[in-house]
C-alpha cells in the first residue's frame, strides 16, 4: 500500500478515536453509611460540684481527681461555715449564702482580729504555684468607709512565716449595698516546698459594721514559661545540693546530672522580677565582672523583687530580689541554680 494512504487511515483513525471520546460522566451516588463504631465510655458526672470531703479533719474538703484529673488542687471551692477552719467568726444562717450559712462577724464582738482562717492542715495543699484566690463576703451597713478586714495569704518557709501576696483591704463602701456579696481577689504565689500555707480573714476592726463571708475559691493561674517554680515544669531547678558543698565544676556537673545547665544572671534576674526566689547561695553560668577563668558568680534571691512588691519577713531580707558575689574563686562551695 502506498506510504501516502497508509498516513491518510493512520491519521483518520486517529482522528476518529478523538472524536468518539465522550465528556466526563456524572458523580455516582454516595455509598451507603460504614458500620457504628462501638460505644464510648460513660462521661464522669461530677457530684458535690466536683468536690470531695465535709470539712471535718478525717474528711477534709478537696477536688475530685475523677472529675478533674489534670490539677487536683485546680478551682476549689472553700466554704467558710467549715467548723474545722480558726477565727473569731461564728457560723450563722444566710440564705443568700452558696450553702445557706457565713462566717458572720459581729461589729459588737468584744474583740476584733481574725474572723476565719484555713490552712492545709485542714485541706491539703491549698495550691502549687500561683493561685487567684477569690472572696464572697457582705457587709450589714455599707456606709463607713473605715478599714474593716484583711484578705491575706500566706506559708511558713524555714522558721518564718511569710506573706506570699499582697494582701487587700476591706472596707464598707466597697460593698455595693448592705447585705449584697461582692468578692475580693488576691494573687497568692505558694512554693511546692511550703511547710504551711494558709488563706486569712484578718484584722476585722469590731464598732463598724457587721462581716459575713461565704466561700473562698482558689483557681491556679495557667502555666507559663516560668512555671518551674511551682513544681509543674521543670524548666529550672534552684539550691540544687541543698548544701553548700559544690564547686562551681560541680555545681555545673549537678545541673547536667538532671538535665540541664547553670543559669544565667539574666535568667534568675527574670524569675526575680517574677517574684520567685532561691533561698540559699547558688552558682551560675557567668564569670565575675573581672571576667578571669578561675572566676565565677553566685547568686541568692529573695521571695518578692525590688520592682514588684515587697513582703514583710521574705527569705533573707527585705526587700527581695537579687544579691551577688562577685570574682569568687572556683574551688568555693555553694550549691547550683539550674535551667533548661
Amino acid at each position: 500500500m502506498p506510504s501516502r494512504i497508509v498516513a491518510c487511515c493512520v491519521l483518520s483513525c486517529a482522528c476518529l478515536v478523538a472524536a468518539c471520546k465522550g465528556d466526563p460522566g456524572e458523580a455516582g451516588p454516595t455509598g451507603a453509611q460504614g458500620p457504628q463504631g462501638p460505644v464510648g465510655p460513660n462521661p464522669v458526672v461530677a457530684s458535690g460540684g466536683g468536690m470531695l470531703g465535709d470539712g471535718t479533719a478525717g474528711s477534709p474538703i478537696r477536688i475530685d481527681p475523677s472529675v478533674v484529673p489534670s490539677k487536683a488542687e485546680s478551682n476549689r471551692v472553700i466554704e467558710t461555715e467549715a467548723l474545722t477552719a480558726g477565727g473569731l467568726g461564728v457560723v450563722q444562717a444566710n440564705t443568700k449564702a452558696s450553702g445557706g450559712s457565713v462566717r458572720f462577724a459581729a461589729a459588737s464582738a468584744s474583740a476584733g482580729g481574725s474572723v476565719w482562717k484555713v490552712q492545709n492542715a485542714q485541706l491539703g495543699a491549698l495550691a502549687n504555684g500561683t493561685a487567684i484566690v477569690s472572696l464572697s463576703a457582705a457587709v450589714t451597713n455599707n456606709a463607713l468607709a473605715s478599714n474593716l478586714a484583711t484578705l491575706r495569704c500566706g506559708a511558713t518557709r524555714g522558721t518564718n512565716t511569710v506573706e506570699v501576696g499582697t494582701a487587700v483591704t476591706m472596707h464598707p463602701n466597697d460593698f455595693p449595698a448592705g447585705g449584697a456579696f461582692r468578692t475580693f481577689e488576691i494573687i497568692c504565689a505558694w512554693l511546692p516546698d511550703d511547710a504551711d500555707q494558709y488563706i486569712e480573714v484578718a484584722d476585722f476592726a469590731t464598732g463598724i459594721t457587721d462581716l459575713s463571708i461565704d466561700f473562698v475559691r482558689v483557681m491556679p493561674r495557667p502555666m507559663n514559661q516560668w512555671d518551674g517554680a511551682s513544681g509543674q515544669a521543670e524548666n529550672h531547678a534552684f539550691c540544687v545540693g541543698t548544701t553548700y558543698s559544690y564547686n562551681r565544676v560541680q555545681a555545673a556537673n549537678l545541673c547536667k546530672g538532671i538535665g540541664m545547665r547553670l543559669c544565667t544572671v539574666a535568667e534568675l534576674s527574670a524569675y526575680a522580677e517574677a517574684d520567685y526566689a532561691s533561698c540559699c547561695w547558688g552558682w551560675v553560668a557567668d564569670l565575675g565582672t573581672d571576667r578571669i577563668i578561675t572566676h565565677g558568680t553566685m547568686a541568692f534571691f529573695m521571695y518578692s523583687s525590688q520592682t514588684t512588691r515587697t513582703i514583710p519577713g521574705g527569705c533573707g531580707g527585705n526587700p527581695g530580689g537579687m544579691r551577688f558575689q562577685d570574682n569568687v574563686l572556683n574551688t568555693a562551695l555553694a550549691a547550683a541554680h539550674c535551667c533548661k
